[in-house]
């Protein structure tokens, strides 16, 4: 199997994941991105498009968000009416701070007003769309005047490069049975080792090999249960492309959601706490 079909899935739903956030659910243009995380913007496309970024850019563009890395490489995000708005609410609370939570009374009052025109009762789904569709316009003409918050993120290339090294040191895999599983070139592996940023493409290869999520290969190697790392190892030869099917659950629940009616009393509770701030 060539190199770029291998989790091939996980990289294309993190460029979906992070045009879908930019584009149509939070409204934000290349150049508001650029200069919040120091990217070209050209570069920025490329990354929306499947190319992979670096491990430090990766994790620069999920805090920003704040969308665990492991969530954007998932799923679509568009599948979670609910999910959508958290990230919303949480990322505007974020940027903006108190300014945000001026805004989010008229957000209220234009989503009530909007779907009970007329009507006694709604959808659940449907007023959630309406909030996400409210909070984006207020948000372009309330808050985006001012430049996104800078994301204060660790050193991620030494927090993988630990990761890594703890594995390797422990499991005591060799760096041919990883390349052959992984089809990355052992002087790569040398070189990630020592200390090499990787590509997001290759941690996501290696977090799929050893059997841990990419935030295990965040953490230095701290709390890694080796035992299950070890057993699944033993004469590992290749690595299965990650699949990217919206969970059953959360498909139910988008049905329920679409099904379920409230009337005006229940509707102002609801988008009240959905509108409730809360750090990150």
């Amino acid at each position: 199997m060539k190199q770029d079909d291998v989790n091939l899935n996980g990289l294309l739903m993190f460029g979906q994941n992070i045009e879908y956030l930019r584009s149509s659910l939070l409204k934000l243009t290349y150049s508001q991105i650029s200069e919040c995380l120091e990217i070209p913007q050209p570069t920025l496309v490329f990354y929306s498009r499947g190319v992979a970024p670096g491990l430090c850019s990766a994790v620069k563009m999920a805090a920003m968000y704040g969308v665990p890395l492991e969530r954007l490489c998932a799923y679509p995000i568009s599948s979670d009416i609910e999910e959508e708005v958290k990230i919303s609410r949480s990322f505007l609370f974020e940027m903006y701070g108190s300014s945000f939570e001026l805004c989010s009374d008229e957000c209220f009052l234009r989503v009530m007003e909007n779907v009970f025109s007329g009507k006694d009762s709604v959808s659940l789904f449907d007023l959630f769309v309406n909030l996400l569709d409210t909070l984006s316009s207020v948000a372009k003409v309330r808050l985006y005047v001012s430049p996104l918050k800078k994301p204060v993120v660790p050193d991620c290339a030494v927090s993988f490069t630990n990761s890594f090294s703890y594995l390797i040191d422990s499991t005591r895999v060799s760096y041919r049975q990883i390349s052959a599983a992984c089809d990355i070139a052992i002087g790569n592996l040398s070189r990630l080792k020592a200390g090499a940023e990787p590509k997001l493409s290759v941690v996501i290869r290696l977090a799929d090999f050893f059997g841990v999520s990419l935030t295990d290969l965040l953490s230095e190697g701290r709390g890694i249960d080796l035992l299950p790392v070890c057993v699944d190892l033993m004469d590992k030869t290749f690595i299965e492309n990650r699949s990217s099917d919206v969970p059953e659950k959360v498909v139910e629940r988008q049905q329920f959601l679409k099904g379920r009616m409230c009337d005006k009393s229940e509707a102002e509770t609801l988008l009240r706490a959905a509108l409730t701030c809360h750090e990150r």
